[in-house]
């Protein structure tokens, strides 16, 4: 299935319209009707073709088109150049060699990784799998990258900033890969029966390109479920009264806010200025 079918498919809850619910319920309900498509970025993009390189590469060149050097599109024939490789690209995303040495770094860097370097070499996987289920008296879908039915294993490739464990803890809960793992897996389990570990396959997306292999633990994993029940009940209910606007936003008086619990702690405050003077002093 194209990305572009699997996204404009609105009658099944996925995964990110939930996140898109939690970020802004009228972005949500623009979506459902059509009037709204979320931004693709630059990470995503980045994510996207290094999830072709490491899992899809025999359909690199049919989705990309790497951009001639020596373009400089600041001068009338660099312009001219460039819209000639726009034609001759057609649907084709467009990138730069920068681009695409930089995704073959990461790319490079993931198959070399002892923990899961093999496992992606796995015969008869499927790749791209979409998997339909029903949970909370919802429909839902998903879109797995990787996955081994056999061995009730699910591989997600995740681009990212910082790549160490703890860091990408942050980073994943914020984005909601923990309820992305609880759906994933529940899926998988209505669609092939036992239960799936959903593993994540990290790579900083910079030099040195450094990588990381983990996975929620059940914590992580129940947060994550009780997260997508709390959004399936709020989609329920603004359904139901067809109300899609955030209680902060329709309120008749102003909202109370206080500081962060970071700022009221003084003494760190003071070791900061502490070793700035000092290292002015060392300058």
């Amino acid at each position: 299935m194209k990305d572009e079918d699997y996204f404009s498919d609105h009658s099944r809850v996925s995964n990110s319209g939930l996140s898109l619910l939690k970020e802004s319920p009228e972005l949500y309900w623009q979506m459902i009707n059509g009037e709204y498509k979320r931004p693709v970025t630059k990470a995503m993009e980045f994510g996207t073709l290094v999830h072709c390189l490491v899992l899809e590469s025999s359909k690199f060149s049919e989705r990309y088109y790497i951009l001639p050097e020596g373009i400089d599109r600041r001068t009338n024939a660099g312009r001219a150049a460039y819209d000639e490789a726009l034609y001759v690209a057609g649907k084709k995303t467009v990138i730069t060699r920068e681009t695409i040495q930089d995704a073959l770094a990461c790319a490079k860097r993931i198959r070399s990784n002892e923990t899961i370097g093999k496992t992606l070499e796995t015969p008869d996987v499927e790749i791209e799998r979409v998997t339909y289920y029903r949970l909370f008296g919802l429909d839902f879908r998903s879109k797995l990258d990787w996955v081994d039915p056999r061995r009730k294993l699910i591989i997600d490739i995740k681009t990212c900033r910082n790549a160490s464990p703890k860091a990408f803890a942050i980073h994943a809960a914020k984005l909601g890969y923990h309820r992305q793992g609880a759906l994933y897996c529940e899926g998988a389990s209505q669609v092939w029966g036992g239960q799936f570990r959903f593993v994540m396959v990290c790579v900083c997306t910079t030099y040195p390109y450094e990588t990381s292999v983990v996975e929620w633990d059940d914590y992580g994993l129940l947060r994550g479920m009780q997260d997508a029940a709390a959004l399936c009940e709020q989609l329920k209910i603004r359904t139901l009264t067809d109300n899609w606007k955030p209680d902060y936003s329709k309120g008749p008086a102003p909202t109370k806010i206080t500081v962060p619990k970071w700022l009221e702690r003084p003494e760190m405050e003071d070791l900061f200025f502490k070793d700035l003077l000092e290292g002015q002093d060392n300058e």
